[in-house]
């Protein structure tokens, strides 16, 4: 996938994860979170936060920054 969040992705990796699995945790549908994942549609905050949890306390303002054109 080529994603608006390279960090969310980095993070995901580092588990052994994919997008699919980190929206069942955050109580989203694969097609939403897909959106989300290319910069489509915008994140809330509930879901970010939850991600920075799930993450063990990733900053998130780290895990959202943007990649560049996107």
């Amino acid at each position: 996938m080529n994603t608006a969040y390279p960090k969310i992705e980095e993070e995901l990796s580092k588990r052994g994860m994919n997008y699919r699995q980190l929206a069942k945790v955050i109580g989203i549908s694969d097609l939403a979170m897909y959106r989300r994942m290319v910069g489509i549609t915008k994140w809330a905050l509930h879901e970010a936060i939850a991600i920075s949890w799930f993450f063990n306390g990733v900053d998130v303002i780290h895990l959202f920054e943007k990649e560049e054109g996107r």
